[in-house]
């Protein structure tokens, strides 16, 4: 008797998991008539598998493709016609409904005259786990190849933390709980201002003018 009911709660077993093998069986999403935030068509592709309510659950692999060029129209500033187009790539890892990994996100504006081209690229590189910020992310923006913006900051399970820069204007670093922690630095031109902070707390300013302290 001991050994047949080892042998039922095997069945059942190799049953039970067989039916959530099924139930969590990834097919494939794709939407060729998708519309990216920024109004662009293009694809959306995505595997998924089906929720105990029909849903569907992104698990794997996700990307945007999408591209468009706008009609030839007369630019009074440069008096020349201007033809501008636009390409949107995002790439991304899902598992159990929820961001994880690396997510890319570039994003390319080119305006052509009969006498130039010009390219803008602006592209994000962030990390997530589990759903939550985990891990580096950037952002850069360059416009004819020249950088002309960037972001640099770390997470840790959705919390800022080390350093974080933004453009040359700004630099500071965070603590492991979020909060702003020793020297942060902004700058303006010939002016830089000196931000001190302990456990978060905001204790000393000193305003430098071409190196030297001119107010504190």
């Amino acid at each position: 008797m001991k050994n047949i009911s080892k042998i039922i709660a095997l069945i059942l077993m190799l049953v039970f998991c067989s039916f959530l093998s099924y139930g969590q069986q990834l097919k494939t999403y794709t939407n060729k008539n998708y519309e990216t935030s920024c109004g662009v068509p293009g694809t959306l592709t995505y595997s998924y598998y089906e929720g105990r309510n029909g849903d569907y659950v992104k698990h794997g692999k996700y990307t945007v493709n999408a591209s468009e060029t706008n009609p030839k129209y007369w630019s009074r500033t440069l008096k020349e016609y201007v033809t501008s187009s636009t390409k949107y790539s995002a790439t991304a890892n899902f598992k159990d409904g929820w961001l994880d990994g690396t997510v890319t996100v570039t994003v390319t504006n080119t305006e052509t005259t009969a006498s130039k081209k010009g390219t803008s690229i602006s592209s994000l590189t962030a990390n997530f786990k589990d759903g939550m910020p985990h891990g580096a992310w950037r952002m850069t923006r360059t416009t004819d190849g020249k950088k002309t913006y960037s972001i640099s900051a770390n997470f840790s399970n959705g919390v800022l933390v080390g350093s974080f820069v933004l453009n040359d204007y700004l630099k500071g670093q965070f603590d492991d709980d979020g909060f702003y922690t020793g020297k942060w630095i902004g700058k303006n031109g010939r002016s830089e201002n000196e931000y001190n902070f302990i456990n978060g707390v905001y204790v000393a300013l000193y305003e430098r003018k071409d190196g030297k302290v001119i107010w504190s």
